[in-house]
């Protein structure tokens, strides 16, 4: 735990896992705080998270601008993400 994180997720093979994502984004990237989280460290998270046997499942919904940018090349057994914005909708 840390103060960004107080409660890390205990999860396993076996967990289904909702992100609910909402706020603002832009192309390549979600905006946390007016700190930018880019699609390359995003992704990468959710590929470690599978090698790692983190979750069965994972449904992932961005309510954001820009919301298709995150999702693209995102390709993960197990993952599916959601947007209701194109690459270059804001």
């Amino acid at each position: 735990a840390t103060p960004d994180i107080p409660s890390p997720l205990n999860t396993d093979a076996n967990s289904t896992l909702l992100l609910y994502i909402i706020g603002h984004g832009g192309p390549g990237y979600y905006e946390f705080s007016g700190e930018d989280l880019p699609r390359e460290q995003f992704q990468e998270t959710i590929r470690k998270m599978a090698e790692k046997n983190r979750f069965s499942r994972m449904l992932i919904v961005a309510d954001t601008c820009f919301g298709e940018s995150m999702g693209t090349g995102l390709d993960i057994p197990g993952v599916v993400y959601l947007t209701g914005s194109a690459a270059d909708d804001n």
